[in-house]
């Protein structure tokens, strides 16, 4: 969770979620209830310190989780809402999509 990528040419974009006791489900989750989003540009993690700059500014995200394989443990799902930047500003995230494997 909040990695920061080493390579400059780099992009990463991580979504960290919450799941109640008792297992993954689908369903809506937001960056206030434990989740976090952090996003690393030429080798900066811009909001990797997620949870201060989320308790400071108020960025919240929504992030909807639409299904789940068991079998392969592929999740998938959406995500939108507001981030912080390198300025530590409010900013938009709008048709987010997501696909990964749980390991």
């Amino acid at each position: 969770m909040c990695k920061q990528v080493t390579n400059p040419a780099d992009t990463s974009f991580e979504i960290s979620f919450t799941f109640p006791p008792d297992g993954i489900k689908t369903g809506s989750f937001t960056t206030d209830d434990g989740n976090a989003v952090s996003y690393s540009h030429n080798g900066i993690c811009v909001n990797c310190a997620w949870k201060v700059a989320y308790n400071l500014n108020g960025a919240i995200t929504n992030i909807i989780v639409t299904d789940y394989d068991v079998t392969t443990k592929t999740i998938k799902g959406t995500f939108s809402g507001t981030t912080i930047n390198g300025q530590n500003a409010l900013v938009p995230i709008k048709n987010g999509r997501f696909k990964a494997v749980i390991e």
